[in-house]
């Protein structure tokens, strides 16, 4: 005989909006109770949208780059392992260089003949027939590819990629020209095992080759401008197969070489996603997914949490969720900030209380929590509670953005998840939402 039991005080919290990323176009989206298995029934449901006037590119769950189309959202893999990221979230930014996949161009210089251009010689990171080769010839100079008529202001910092492959050599020098750049602004990558960064010249801010499917690797280097011009302002130089930390070695080339595509040239202090160029310069725009509040909204207490990684370095304010006004004046939101902490804030009237957590660190999963009231802001990350009592509401809130916040302060990275409770939950559950 069963008896049933006394269940009065047990309680189900359940979020009243929720979406999970992990999933991509078979995630999960619950509004008040309804679950939707797209993205896109979901934001039809809620009133909501997602825009970014371009395309843009993605690894999908082989590792293979892929192009979505306008106002598509990118659900981003790891480009080796095939575990998925989430939704991917950037700022607007442009690709400088001309045919960027096209080597064997007038948007590209063979310096003194010193090179041998193979085109279209092996599959690309995005599976077409469109990977060239530059291999060294036998003079005894410099073996240089110039990307021409780059447009470089000085005391702007700029950051450079683009894809490699080795062929009979394992290693390439990738520099910033001495027009424009110090010296010491050049790097040496090795394209073998996970990938390294061999040598790194002085003037350099940073430096990162990243592994990818099929023996294809990005690497990365990234540089302040000195001096304004266009001119020849980026060059890939091979290394006669030695890790040569000489700017620019000369040797006899044997007719050995690597695989090149996809090269990029943006300003910024770190990269973004590949944006594909033919003859001109190509802007990819940010992406925006917002959601008008409705019936899951509370006005008076609420709750946030999410679980995401930024790839913007710790000097940089983003945004992994943001609910306002239109503005800055009443809103309540989680954050990078650009102090270099993870955090909770809350705007009352445009009276900024910040509720701090752990250092922010780039390439890093975070899970957080925050919960308010007209007493309170607690905030947990990772399992630890960060407890503060900064009083008041945020008035006339009308939307939900996530990953940035009124056109500014993108992610500039990866969301798992976001979910809303139209309660202010306790500290315990604050805790258990981020384990």
């Amino acid at each position: 005989t069963f008896t049933v039991p006394n269940t009065s005080g047990v309680k189900v919290d359940y979020p009243s909006l929720s979406m999970d990323f992990t999933n991509g176009t078979n995630g999960r989206y619950t509004l008040n109770g309804t679950a939707y298995t797209s993205l896109s029934s979901f934001l039809t449901a809620a009133g909501g949208s997602f825009t970014r006037a371009s395309t843009a590119t993605y690894f999908d769950s082989t590792g293979t780059l892929q192009t979505a189309s306008t106002n598509t959202p990118r659900f981003d893999y790891n480009p080796t392992t095939h575990t998925a990221k989430g939704l991917l979230v950037e700022e607007s930014r442009t690709n400088l260089i001309k045919s960027s996949e096209i080597l064997v161009s007038g948007n590209w210089i063979n310096e003194s003949s010193s090179l041998t251009l193979t085109s279209n010689a092996i599959a690309a990171p995005d599976g077409n027939l469109t990977a060239d080769k530059i291999s060294d010839n036998a003079l005894n100079t410099r073996h240089a590819l110039l990307a021409v008529s780059l447009p470089i202001t000085s005391g702007i910092t700029y950051t450079a990629t683009f894809f490699a492959k080795a062929a009979e050599h394992q290693y390439i020098q990738a520099l910033f020209g001495n027009t424009a750049f110090p010296l010491n602004a050049y790097v040496n990558f090795n394209l073998s095992g996970l990938g390294s960064v061999s040598y790194t010249g002085a003037n350099i801010s940073s430096a990162n080759i990243t592994q990818l499917n099929n023996g294809w690797y990005r690497c990365q280097l990234t540089a302040t401008a000195t001096t304004s011009g266009t001119n020849y302002h980026l060059f890939f130089v091979l290394t006669n197969n030695l890790n040569d930390t000489t700017r620019s070695p000369s040797y006899i080339g044997s007719g050995g070489g690597v695989y090149v595509w996809g090269a990029q040239l943006e300003e910024g202090a770190f990269p973004t996603s590949y944006i594909p160029t033919t003859s001109s310069q190509v802007t990819r725009n940010a992406d925006s997914l917002s959601i008008p509040v409705g019936a899951w909204f509370n006005s008076t207490a609420q709750t946030l949490a999410g679980e995401y990684s930024s790839f913007a370095p710790s000097t940089y304010s983003t945004r992994l969720v943001s609910i306002n006004d239109g503005s800055s004046t009443n809103a309540y939101q989680i954050a990078d900030a650009s102090t270099g902490k993870v955090l909770a804030q809350k705007a009352v009237s445009g009276v900024i209380s910040n509720a701090n957590g752990p250092n922010y660190v780039p390439n890093t999963i975070y899970k957080a929590a925050g919960s308010m009231d007209a007493t309170s802001s607690p905030f947990a990350v990772n399992n630890v509670l960060y407890n503060y009592t900064h009083a008041g509401i945020p008035s006339g809130i009308t939307r939900i953005q996530i990953g940035y916040q009124n056109g500014a302060s993108f992610l500039n990275g990866y969301i798992s998840e976001i979910k809303y409770y139209p309660i202010r939950t306790s500290n315990s559950q604050l805790q258990l939402l981020t384990q």
